[in-house]
């Protein structure tokens, strides 16, 4: 909601114009029309008014990223492709030492059993997640960084200090 309403701030600010010059805009507003539209005959309202606060945020996103030039794109790009490598060290990490660590502080308490079996098969198998809610999720942000620190490194103006950088992260 915060996102929202940094979104709603930028667009009421004349900052960004809604759906600015994309090609894809009258699509966009169909869809967004289709959305409010299901919100009415929705059988349960809350899942289906959950479900279109994130599409209203895809949108909003959409709409931002439109206006960026190239060179704020290219930024844009790198720093998701940074903040990837970093939970993916840590993802790293925590699959050598952090779940064995944990696993140590938990079973030392005797409400061990008491843990969600969600968490429990997470830390007994040894599945990864990182700062996200499950291994699916991080499976998915990672694939997402691979198919973007791929696209980048293939820009001609980047620097050779950075290519190779993105290399690297490429394979971790």
């Amino acid at each position: 909601l915060l996102y929202l309403d940094f979104c709603a701030m930028l667009v009421f600010d004349k900052k960004i114009t809604f759906l600015g010059k994309a090609v894809l805009n009258s699509p966009m507003l169909f869809f967004l029309a289709l959305l409010l539209i299901n919100q009415f005959f929705s059988i349960n309202i809350y899942n289906s008014l959950t479900e279109l606060v994130y599409f209203i945020s895809y949108i909003l996103t959409f709409s931002i990223a439109t206006q960026f030039s190239k060179e704020e794109k290219t930024k844009l790009i790198l720093t998701i492709v940074i903040s990837g490598c970093f939970i993916s060290i840590y993802g790293l990490y925590q699959y050598f030492f952090g779940i064995r660590d944990t696993l140590k502080i938990i079973s030392a308490n005797p409400n061990f059993p008491n843990i969600s079996n969600y968490a429990r098969d997470f830390l007994l198998f040894k599945r990864v997640f990182a700062t996200f809610f499950s291994p699916d999720k991080l499976a998915a942000f990672l694939l997402y960084i691979i198919f973007l620190s791929l696209g980048i490194s293939f820009l001609p103006n980047l620097k050779t200090g950075i290519k190779i950088f993105i290399t690297i992260n490429f394979f971790i």
